[in-house]
Order: C-alpha cells, then sequence, then structure tokens
C-alpha cells in the first residue's frame, strides 16, 4: 500500500525497518519519521531512486531529506515554502526557521554538495522549465500554502515541471473527524476527500497511482494525540482530528 494513513505498527514490519536503517531513521517511532520512511519507501518500491533522474522537494526547511535524496539522485533541487526578494538571497530567513541558504548546505549526514542546489522558491511559483523533474516530494509543507487555491495552484506548478510519468509525492495531514469546514473556507490544515475531488478536477494529469487506504491496524497507540497532530483544533464548530497520511501521483500524458 503506497497511499495510506500512519500506522504505528509499520515500526516493527521488517520491510520498514530495512528503510528507516538505509535512511538514518532507525530507532524512531515520531509520525515526522513515519512520515520520512514511508515515503522513502514508496519512492524506492516505485523505482524512482537514479542516477538519471533529477528530484525537487518543495518546503524543505533542513529536512535530512534533503542529503539522503542527494545521494539518490541525478540531482536534487530544494526550494523553501516562500521566498519574499529582499537582498542577497543567500542570507533569506528559510522557511520561517532563519536558516540562511548556505546553512542548509550544512549537514552532519555525508552527501555529494555538487549533487544539491538549495533555491528561495515559492513552492507556488516555481521557476523551473515544464517537464524538468522526475520526482517533486514534499513532507508536511502543502498544507501551509495559505488556503485552498494556493494548494491547487501548487499542484498546478507541480504537474508543470514534472515530466510524463513522472511521480509527485507528499506527506500531510488527514482530517480524522469527516469533512471539515477549515479546508473549504479557512486555510489548508489538512486534507479530505473534498480536497482530493477539487484536486482531481484542477491537475487532471496527476493521477493517484493507486487508491487511498484509510484502514489501519487496531495498535492503540493509532489513537494516540502523540500520533495524531497533537492536539484537536476547532473551525467553525467542528472538531477536527488529524495524523499524517502519504500520499503518490503519476503524471499522465494527454
Amino acid at each position: 500500500m503506497l497511499n495510506r494513513l500512519f500506522d504505528y505498527s509499520d515500526f516493527s514490519d521488517p520491510e520498514f525497518m530495512k528503510i528507516q536503517e538505509e535512511f538514518g531513521e532507525t530507532g524512531g517511532t515520531s509520525r515526522k519519521s513515519w512520515e520520512f520512511v514511508a515515503m522513502s519507501q514508496g519512492l524506492k518500491e516505485l523505482g524512482c531512486f537514479s542516477n538519471d533522474k533529477v528530484a525537487l522537494g518543495l518546503g524543505c526547511l533542513k529536512e535530512s531529506l534533503i542529503y539522503r535524496y542527494a545521494n539518490r539522485f541525478k540531482h536534487t533541487y530544494a526550494t523553501d515554502i516562500a521566498y519574499y526578494p529582499k537582498g542577497d538571497s543567500r542570507l533569506q530567513p528559510w522557511g520561517g526557521e532563519y536558516y540562511t541558504v548556505d546553512e542548509v548546505y550544512e549537514s552532519n549526514i555525508k552527501y555529494d554538495r555538487d549533487k544539491l542546489t538549495v533555491l528561495p522558491m515559492d513552492m507556488t511559483r516555481l521557476e523551473f522549465p515544464d517537464e524538468t523533474f522526475d520526482v517533486v516530494w514534499c513532507s508536511s509543507s502543502v498544507e501551509h500554502v495559505g488556503g485552498l487555491e494556493s494548494l491547487l495552484w501548487c499542484f498546478h506548478e507541480v504537474q508543470r515541471v514534472l515530466k510524463p510519468n513522472g511521480i509527485f509525492t507528499i506527506t500531510t495531514e488527514w482530517n480524522l473527524s469527516g469533512e471539515g469546514a477549515a479546508v473549504r473556507f479557512a486555510n489548508v490544515q489538512s486534507f479530505d476527500y473534498y480536497v482530493m475531488s477539487r484536486l482531481e478536477e484542477s491537475v487532471p494529469k496527476l493521477v493517484l497511482v493507486e487508491p487511498i487506504t484509510l484502514e489501519r491496524s487496531d495498535n492503540p497507540k493509532n489513537k494516540e494525540k502523540e500520533y495524531m497532530l497533537g492536539k484537536t483544533n476547532k473551525f467553525y464548530g467542528n472538531l477536527i482530528d488529524y495524523t499524517s497520511i502519504l500520499l503518490f501521483w503519476r503524471k499522465v500524458c494527454g
């Protein structure tokens, strides 16, 4: 299963544990660790890691995937959520975390510096030619772009810069409480089937590689707040719980 919800039981799955070790997440049991490992496992299963493929990361902050993926693609580009030009772009605050671009290049993970390019860039306005990338990834950033229309535009940009048959993968938060007003009228705090239907209409060339699976094991950890968002948010009278979801799309021709 590629398009699936966080499941604590994955941490005891032998194949998952092998990918944990391969991508430096051994022993991690956080949602973020699950997102990194599950995404990497899916990309590996889809045959995406290759020295002849070019990858783009969106909203990267200083996540470890930047450096792990730089070692697995011909070239990797890492970008920010948004870029507000002001003087030397190398000194711009990065992702609200106040890293400079030069600091993003610094890592205790060994990687080929010549295979990574770090660029301040708004993920809703990708400054790349059409059909540039074989793979685009985004780990828990798309829900922060500023609203549903901005989200749709971000996906439109990804559809544009992906090569035919290219893969787009995200981790984000899935609404466990049924349809919520937040995703329609306020900010994009989570995905649900309404958001997915809007995406299907707006970016018809991005097609899920397989149906979404919402079933999870009965592991009691799955219901703990630590493995949801950590709190229950209230929007327009709706109480909404979230957990992580992993999604993969393929760009189809025609």
